[in-house]
Parts: C-alpha cells; sequence; structure tokens
C-alpha cells in the first residue's frame, strides 16, 4: 500500500504561522511529521506510524500531572520569596514552554490520524481527554494561587469560574469514556470527540487560562497592582467557556439516549 501524492500533500498543508515559527519552536513535531511523510511512502511505514497518534495523546496525559506540581511550585517559591524575580521569569518561560510543546501535539495527532488513516475509538477518547487533562495541569495550580493574590470577593468570583470549568471538563472526560464502554460492549453506535460547543469552547477557555495566567505572573514580577480590565476579560471569557462547556454536555448526554443501535 503506497500512500497518494494527494494524501501526502495534506500533512504539508499548514498554517503560514506553524511553518514559519510553530514546528521551528517545536522542532520535535516538525521533525515527527518529515519522518511520518517519509515512512508513509510504503506499508511497513504505515504501520509504525498508526499507533503514534494514540502515544502523543498518552504523552500529554501522563506528562499534565508533573507539569501542574511543578507550575504550583514555582507560583508558591516565588510568593514565598525563596527565588528571586529573574529564576522566577526564567522559569515561568521554561513552563510555557513545555506547556505549548504538549498542547501543539494535539495538532500533530489529529493531523497525523487524519491523513494516515490512523484514527481509532480509543484515539477518539484520548484525544478529547488529553485536552481536558492538558487545561486541568494549569487550571489546578491557577487556581489555587489565586487565593494568594487575589482579595476574598474578587477570589471567590474568579475562582468559582475556574472550579466550575474543571468539574464540566471533567464530566466531558466522563461522558467520552461512557460512549467507548457502550460502544464497545452495548453494540451502540455513538459518535465520540468534540461538538461544536466543544470546539467553540477550547479557544475561548484558552484567551480566560491566558488572561488569568498574567494576571498572576504580573502580581509577582511588578508592584503595580493588577489591571480590573484583564480581571474583568478573564471573567467573561471564562463564564463564557463555561456555558459552551454545559451546551457540549448536554450534546454528549443527548447522543447517550438518542444513538441507534
Amino acid at each position: 500500500m503506497i500512500v497518494t501524492a494527494e494524501a501526502e500533500a495534506k500533512v504539508s498543508k499548514l498554517f503560514s504561522f506553524e511553518r514559519i515559527i510553530l514546528l521551528k519552536v517545536f522542532f520535535y513535531w516538525g521533525n515527527l511529521l518529515d519522518r511520518c511523510k517519509r515512512d508513509g511512502k510504503t506499508k511497513e511505514g504505515l504501520k509504525k506510524i498508526k499507533p503514534i497518534p494514540n502515544r502523543i495523546s498518552w504523552f500529554r496525559i501522563i506528562f499534565s500531572i508533573p507539569l501542574a506540581i511543578t507550575l504550583y511550585a514555582i507560583f508558591i517559591s516565588a510568593y514565598t520569596d525563596q527565588i528571586d524575580i529573574w529564576l522566577f521569569t526564567l522559569l515561568i518561560f521554561i513552563w510555557i514552554y513545555i506547556y505549548g510543546f504538549l498542547t501543539y501535539g494535539d495538532r500533530i495527532d489529529g493531523l497525523i490520524a487524519r491523513d494516515y488513516d490512523a484514527k481509532t475509538i480509543l484515539g477518539a477518547l484520548l484525544d478529547p481527554g488529553a485536552d481536558k487533562t492538558s487545561f486541568v495541569s494549569a487550571a489546578v495550580p491557577i487556581g489555587l494561587i489565586l487565593g494568594l493574590i487575589l482579595n476574598d470577593q474578587q477570589y471567590i468570583v474568579l475562582a468559582s469560574k475556574f472550579w466550575l470549568l474543571m468539574i464540566a471538563e471533567m464530566s466531558l472526560v466522563l461522558l467520552a469514556l461512557l460512549g467507548g464502554v457502550i460502544n464497545r460492549f452495548v453494540k451502540k453506535s455513538i459518535k465520540l470527540g468534540a461538538n461544536i460547543f466543544g470546539k467553540l469552547k477550547y479557544p475561548v477557555e484558552i484567551i480566560g487560562f491566558v488572561l488569568v495566567f498574567l494576571l498572576i505572573v504580573a502580581s509577582f514580577v511588578t508592584d503595580n497592582d493588577y489591571s480590573q480590565l484583564i480581571y474583568k476579560t478573564a471573567y467573561y471569557s471564562l463564564s463564557l467557556a463555561i456555558v459552551l462547556a454545559f451546551l457540549s454536555i448536554f450534546v454528549h448526554i443527548k447522543l447517550l439516549f438518542t444513538s441507534e443501535q
């Protein structure tokens, strides 16, 4: 079996900023795509490619836990003045690079799965699961540290958005797992994966997360109080993400009860 020129070209159809910036910054992913293009020309090479998307998802899930612990340790060390501002800034940049590397892995495993026919039922479960754990790995330490830099009322308002969003995210993971179990053992056809609300939610919650992340970093780096504009924008971004998350949950639940056997 040989991959056609059309199928091979799909992998190269990336956004310009991906080719120029992201695949250079996260060079491992660029090398992996190049290797897949070479291996995808032969039947034996395609066999090597098949498990790669799921391996990337597992890699992202497993590393989410130490990533969360590391971020919390960095914040606490800065809050208790155990590290100076320069070391704090360096560690934050390193953490952001690793987090960005893992997050961009979602894009890479999707490309490989689609272009080399490496989609699996397990992959349909792992991919959104990796997205959720990746988000939670950053949201948990941020939610915990917010109480140290915000006053009581602001903390309750913003942190409640974080925790509610995380509950929604974990509910989506459980629903995806339940759908997989039903597909496997009940033989009921349920379409797994993200729906339109889930796809809209992801960039919105990332914007909210980035704003809150900047809010925390700025509180350690500068002597100025956090910007009310950033605080309010983060609040509205997280609120919209919560609405989209629960709409996504509703769609998943509806699929569980309406899909035909």
